[in-house]
């Protein structure tokens, strides 16, 4: 396993970060599309695959930011991150849910997967509009249900 050095200026990449996430759901929403965010989770297990560029702190302070924006501008959230520790044993051991640390693995695509469905499902009512507010994610439900059915055949 490889340690990483930290990244340096990170709290100028934590402002750009928070602009930009703050600009993406202002422009989705201008457009009549609700946003849904989501936490990137990060192992502590790097190998000689992980990418140079991973930094475990800032990551946590974008999933932070994320969470922060998630929460101030009532924006749904997918937090992977929370999901992974809270309900997946062993989540953080090698080639378990992670291959490099950051890439998943087949059992982690399963466990994404099968996590944002749950959460998305969880967003909609019966008829596939979005409970909080009606006008957004409408119909999302039933074009799921329905790019399904034209999967199966």
């Amino acid at each position: 396993l490889v340690a990483r050095p930290a990244i340096a200026d990170s709290d100028g990449l934590d402002r750009e970060f928070e602009k930009r996430l703050l600009a993406f759901v202002s422009l989705s929403r201008s457009f009549d599309i609700e946003p849904v965010l989501m936490t990137q989770p990060i192992s502590s297990q790097f190998t000689k695959l992980t990418p140079a560029w991973v930094d475990q702190d800032l990551q946590a302070r974008f999933n932070d930011i994320v969470r922060r924006v998630a929460n101030t501008k009532d924006v749904p959230i997918i937090d992977l991150v929370r999901h992974l520790k809270e309900n997946v044993d062993h989540w953080d051991q090698h080639m378990h849910v992670f291959y490099d640390g950051i890439h998943i693995t087949d059992t982690g695509s399963t466990l994404y997967g099968d996590h944002i469905a749950d959460v998305f499902l969880g967003l909609l009512n019966e008829d596939g509009d979005r409970k909080k507010d009606g006008d957004r994610l409408t119909g999302l439900k039933k074009r799921m249900a329905q790019a399904s059915q034209r999967n199966v055949r």
